[in-house]
């Protein structure tokens, strides 16, 4: 195409009149078929692409230095940076010029190259190298066989088996270009039996090159039909999908036999429907265009929902398929593939995660332990699939053996599993009944302080009777002056006692009773001490200790007080199993008739109550005495650790579970009226009639099994 053609079809471009513009170049096609630029130009036209005529002579070279560019790169994949080793001197002297050529037309120096670039190029010159010095010692081998012809016979074997070697080498850099005609020439020239003798290894490569041939022949028949077809008005491009003509447009760009015939009988039909072509390209822009149908609704059914989604894949993958052959085909200026492959990421993501949660949920069935039945569960997703949030909550909600132990010894789920560790540290161990999980409340507290504060077990208590029958007490001893007389002091102990009557002399004649009331003996035996009480006390082992105190000095009325207030602190712990009473039949019956006697005599158990010489008081100190007398020789503590160990040697053991739908899945068999535990949404429950109306699906079911002793 000549300059002045080129300025005209360019006015004709500019102005808008493409019609005499693809008239023009199909005139110029007409007299020379081999014109490059026409045929570049009129492709532009079919295909609604720029024409480079339009562009200014920056914008040209631009676009001719991206060309030469993908020229280049197009060679470098011909000729592998691996594979540099395979081909001939020819060859890679032939890439090292085009590079040559690119650097010097458009000014471009090696640092301007990509950097695998880069690596090429220095790859590429070490082997040139290597076959100049090779040459060199060709000319040198050559120069010393004139010199002995004699070794050169000997060694004419060696010489066959090289240029077997030689054309072996020859094939495969043939094949691994993809020409046609290098391919057969080598071919022919490496297809021989003194070949196949020096090289048996050859035979294969032969088999692959004749092979390769036969596929490039079987291709151009077909696309040869094809064409054949819309020359004879059979069939129509236009009729064609984008997919479709895209596919042949690229079959013929790539074919190594006949291509430029091939291409110019293409051309040439598409010129004849060319009106036709740009309709179908206008409806084609419409159809992409359009947005993707709505993805479908998920139900929660994963085998449902997986039909679903992978239909609607299908249609994804059909649309972006179409989108992208369009696009390429006709070089559209927005990218309308590129959110539907992004949708299609994004289903996929969703249909894989919903196949693992179907295998999971097949997997479950084939438990047979609680942990592997844990592990799968865990094992859901909802990142994508949010229908299975429901089944991650289920896994947090899923109790561990032990609580599940406590749903089934306390259906009426009194206690944690917490309270059962403490339980047990305090009911079978022995360990102080304060942990720090679960200290004394304030309530607690206070019903030591008068235990601890009352000097009546402080201190000893003398007493002294007078003639009238009233008695003073006192803490100090009383004594006796040189005179014989006796002086005491009434204490603040003394429950009569008055500021304004605190002393009393008297001459010591007998007729007045001293004695003395102990009751400090009581804490030093039970080792009741105030520093430590809430660290190392346990309350079933003082208990039973202040029931089996052996009767002496002290009141009857001050052990009664001891273990009322023992009573009273372990019925003021706010944790039913960590009082321990369900597990002693005994202290409940022992409490009922202790306090029996409170009422009877209406008295109130306070710190030195012993001291009253009320005579009801008297009554219940006697009544009291009585009590211990009978019941002593008891064990709470024992009778706690025995029943709690009983009581909670029912275990669980896991059969099933709740599955997906919501239905009982079990592989046990199972008695009537058996109970099954479960997960509900407000918490470990059991059944025995099977229904789960409100369980949590993939909730694990246990039934109850007794542990061996």
């Amino acid at each position: 195409m000549d300059v002045e053609t080129e300025r005209m079809l360019r006015r004709l471009a500019l102005s808008g009149r493409m019609e005499e513009v693809r008239a023009t170049l199909l005139d110029i096609l007409d007299e020379d078929s081999n014109d490059d630029d026409a045929k570049a130009e009129l492709h532009r036209l079919i295909n609604g692409q720029p024409l480079r005529l339009t562009l200014s002579a920056e914008e040209r070279h631009k676009q001719a230095k991206a060309e030469a560019w993908q020229a280049l790169e197009r060679a470098m994949e011909k000729l592998p940076l691996q594979h540099l080793k395979l081909y001939s001197r020819g060859q890679l002297e032939d890439i090292k010029e085009k590079f040559d050529s690119f650097k010097s037309t458009y000014r471009v120096t090696d640092q301007d190259l990509p950097e695998n670039t880069r690596a090429y190029l220095q790859e590429l010159s070490t082997r040139l190298k290597q076959f100049r010095g090779k040459y060199s010692r060709k000319v040198i081998l050559a120069t010393l066989g004139v010199v002995a012809g004699a070794a050169l016979l000997i060694g004419i074997g060696s010489a066959f088996r090289q240029a077997a070697l030689n054309k072996q080498v020859t094939l495969r850099s043939a094949l691994q270009e993809n020409q046609y005609e290098p391919v057969l020439a080598a071919l022919r020239d490496a297809d021989s039996g003194i070949t196949r003798f020096f090289c048996p290894s050859i035979a294969s490569d032969v088999t692959q090159a004749e092979n390769w041939l036969k596929n490039i022949e079987t291709q151009y028949r077909k696309l040869d039909a094809q064409i054949s077809l819309f020359e004879q008005g059979k069939k129509k491009i236009a009729d064609l999908s984008p997919e479709e003509q895209l596919a042949i447009e690229t079959a013929i760009n790539h074919q190594l036999r006949g291509q430029e015939i091939l291409q110019e009988r293409w051309r040439k039909q598409c010129a004849k429907e060319y009106d036709e072509l740009q309709t179908r390209k206008n409806k084609v822009l419409q159809d992409i265009a359009t947005p993707l149908d709505s993805p479908p609704e998920l139900t929660g059914d994963t085998k449902v929902d997986l039909a679903r989604i992978t239909d609607y894949e299908s249609y994804v993958r059909s649309r972006l398929k179409h989108t992208a052959a369009s696009q390429e085909l006709f070089q559209f200026s927005t990218d309308y593939a590129s959110p539907m492959a992004a949708q299609l990421a994004q289903i996929v993501l969703l249909k894989n995660e919903v196949k693992q949660n179907r295998y999971i949920f097949d997997k479950l069935a084939k438990c047979r332990t609680y942990p592997e039945y844990q592990k799968q569960v865990q094992k859901i997703a909802s990142q994508y699939y949010q229908p299975t949030e429901k089944y991650v909550q289920a896994y947090s909600l899923m109790p561990t053996i032990n609580e599940m132990a406590c749903a089934m010894a306390a259906p009426e789920g009194e206690f944690t599993e917490a309270q059962l560790k403490a339980a047990n540290d305090i009911l079978v161990e022995g360990k102080c009944s304060f942990p720090a999980a679960f200290p004394a409340t304030e309530e607690m507290v206070n019903l030591t302080k008068d235990l601890f504060s009352a000097p009546s077990y402080q201190y000893r208590v003398y007493a002294l009777e007078q003639e009238n029958g009233t008695t003073w007490y006192s803490t100090i001893q009383p004594t006796i002056d040189k005179t014989n007389f006796v002086h005491y002091k009434r204490s603040s102990i003394d429950p009569e006692f008055t500021p304004e009557e605190n002393y009393m002399e008297f001459q010591n004649d007998g007729t007045r009773t001293m004695y003395a009331i102990d009751a400090t003996g009581l804490m030093s035996s039970l080792k009741l001490d105030a520093s430590d009480f809430y660290v190392h006390t346990n309350l079933p082992k003082l208990l039973t200790a202040t029931l089996n105190l052996k009767p002496g000095n002290h009141p009857a009325l001050a052990q009664a007080y001891i273990y009322y207030c023992l009573l009273q602190l372990t019925d003021a712990c706010p944790y039913p199993l960590l009082k321990g009473v369900r597990f002693s039949p005994t202290l409940k019956e022992h409490t009922d008739s202790f306090m029996n006697i409170l009422k009877r005599h209406k008295i109130q158990l306070v710190p030195g109550c012993w001291l009253s010489t009320a005579p009801h008081i008297q009554k219940a100190e006697k009544d009291f005495a009585a009590w211990f007398n009978t019941h002593r020789g008891c064990d709470y503590a024992a009778e706690m650790r025995n029943h709690f160990i009983a009581g909670f040697s029912v275990k669980p053991h896991f059969c099933g579970y709740i599955n997906e739908y919501s239905q009982l899945s079990v592989f046990v068999s199972m008695k009537e009226s058996e109970r099954l535990w479960y997960v509900s949404t407000d918490g470990i429950k059991y059944t025995t009639n099977k229904i789960f109306d409100d369980a949590i699906p993939l909730s694990p079911v246990f039934v109850e099994k007794r542990a061996m002793k």
